[in-house]
């Protein structure tokens, strides 16, 4: 996400483990960055508002999964229309996305994602535990393929610029 973000310098346990300060020399010349981080790219300034639509499609499909660990835990907006990625789909994906035939099919997806939830949410409140594990796997793949759509808008050209 930092690289996404253009951040160039970071520090933390996902860089490395807290050492003494004359061990950072050798660490410095042995380090290597991750292999799946070759080839990232910072997202361009004016597609930000895709990673962040991103991120909040993230946050609903955990908060679903945590429901369904837990009927304790918060129950997410189930409206698609409500969720923050719904607001983004309807408000500013037009921006990005120049093909309405895509993006009604786009917005098609997201709402089978919502039906889905739903259906996972009441199918663990029946008790269907069973049946849920099987609806699971269709889920998170609808959520990944979204996800991947959702990159295509920052490679189109952006109709403003």
């Amino acid at each position: 996400m930092l690289l996404k973000l253009g951040c160039e310098l970071a520090q933390g346990y996902g860089v490395a483990r807290p050492m003494q300060a004359h061990e950072l020399m050798t660490w410095a010349h042995r380090w290597q960055s991750p292999p799946e981080w070759a080839g990232l790219l910072a997202i361009q300034h004016e597609n930000i508002p895709v990673l962040y639509a991103a991120v909040e499609h993230r946050a609903w499909i955990s908060a679903i999964l945590k429901r369904l660990d837990n009927s304790h835990a918060p129950l997410p907006v189930l409206d698609e229309h409500e969720c923050d990625f719904g607001n983004w789909l309807r408000s500013d994906a037009h921006t990005y996305y120049q093909r309405p035939e895509a993006l009604r099919e786009f917005e098609a997806l997201h709402q089978t994602i919502h039906a889905l939830g739903i259906s996972l949410l009441e199918l663990k409140a029946q008790g269907c535990d069973d049946e849920v594990q099987v609806k699971l796997g269709e889920f998170m793949r609808l959520s990944e393929t979204l996800l991947r759509h959702l990159w295509i808008f920052e490679r189109e050209p952006h109709p403003l610029y």
